[in-house]
């Protein structure tokens, strides 16, 4: 904690009197978060360094997310039957981060029999309005001012990480109304809170997570979900028994590109918190140390059910995408439609690979190196012969 900023700790009354008069609502649910949350604030008091305005952020994203708790709670209030129905199914893209997962996910997500978690909709779950109602809406509008203020500050992110308010997003954030999220070691150095965050059962949080798939999806409840998660894999143990019959479309990359490339995107998320200056070396340590430790978890819960997954090679998607998406619909068991087969090959050439511009990144002065990296995930590099 910076001498000039408040207490985290002291302020948890605040955030939620703020949350409240952001949404016009008092009820944030059951407080089982409130353990998960008051190990957040103790971490961000004891570990990092947020400049002034990146206190003022984070005590935001904060109040944001209680926020989302209260709009589930009003949606649930408002459509008990949103709580009383089978959900198909889902199907889950993860894998380790910059292996493919975000292309993949939008251009699946062309297919009409799926519906996915549209950015805007994460932070106020509701049942999904027409199309047609969003731009006025305000809450809309809001994800969309948002975005623009985060494409304004890092101008570089829109290139490693594009986020559109109206498309389909990851769904980590959803995770983020349990207070157990990886979400929250991304902007900020973390240590304890990661370390505490990591030993937690996830079952609890994967339920409150799926009754708001349900919330979300009330209208459209013949629709398969269609979800992508990176970080997925350290809480795939709770999430298969929330959702058994779950399919795994497992991406896979060489970690010494992948890991590299998501050491310099973890530094730019932390920029507007903790400053220009954030360290490279902290930024670049946590995606080794952690990532190395989510393909661990991942490799131990797949055993246990190793006829739910199709594996993705980001080499594979990136030169014959067609070709990967047909063998995903025969390991899913689904049938790929024409139109939909026509409309996602419209969309791969209208989004080719950096249209927003190239990332570019290096693990120099990052105080990891390519044999690091190796080191740390070779018993994956070695399974999945992802060796350079």
């Amino acid at each position: 904690m910076t001498q000039q900023n408040p207490s985290f700790v002291a302020s948890e009354a605040a955030l939620h009197e703020a949350a409240a008069k952001r949404s016009g609502m008092r009820d944030f649910g059951s407080q089982d978060y409130r353990l998960a949350l008051r190990k957040l604030l103790q971490a961000l008091d004891q570990d990092t360094q947020l400049t002034p305005e990146g206190w003022r952020k984070y005590f935001d994203r904060i109040v944001q997310v209680l926020v989302s708790r209260t709009w589930s709670q009003k949606g649930w209030r408002e459509h008990p039957d949103s709580l009383s129905y089978e959900l198909k199914p889902p199907i889950v893209i993860t894998g380790l981060p910059r292996t493919g997962t975000t292309a993949l996910h939008r251009v699946l997500a062309m297919d009409p029999q799926f519906q996915g978690l549209e950015y805007w909709l994460i932070d106020n779950p509701m049942p999904r309005p027409p199309r047609s109602e969003w731009d006025a809406n305000p809450l809309f509008k809001r994800a969309v001012d948002e975005l623009e203020t985060l494409y304004r500050e890092v101008p570089a992110m829109k290139a490693a990480h594009p986020i559109i308010a109206d498309e389909v997003y990851e769904c980590l954030l959803l995770t983020r109304q349990d207070f157990l999220s990886i979400d929250w070691t991304t902007n900020a150095n973390i240590p304890s809170y990661q370390q505490w965050w990591l030993e937690q059962d996830t079952e609890a949080m994967w339920r409150r997570y799926r009754d708001n798939l349900r919330l979300i999806g009330l209208h459209e409840r013949d629709k398969t979900w269609l979800l992508k998660n990176p970080a997925s894999l350290f809480g795939l143990a709770g999430f298969m028994k929330v959702f058994p019959q779950a399919t795994i479309i497992q991406t896979h990359r060489n970690p010494i590109t992948s890991v590299a490339s998501g050491a310099s995107l973890a530094r730019m998320a932390r920029i507007p918190y903790e400053g220009a200056d954030t360290s490279r070396t902290a930024a670049a340590r946590r995606e080794v140390d952690l990532w190395g430790r989510g393909i661990e978890m991942a490799m131990e819960v797949r055993r246990q059910y190793p006829d739910r997954y199709v594996d993705v090679y980001f080499s594979d998607f990136a030169s014959k995408p067609m070709d990967t998406i047909e063998r995903i619909y025969a390991g899913c068991g689904l049938t790929l439609s024409d139109a939909a087969a026509a409309a996602m090959q419209r969309w791969l050439a209208e989004n080719p690979q950096n249209k927003h511009g190239e990332h570019k990144y290096s693990l120099e002065g990052t105080g990891i190196t390519e044999d690091d990296i190796h080191r740390r995930f070779e018993p994956y590099i070695d399974l999945y012969g992802l060796a350079a």
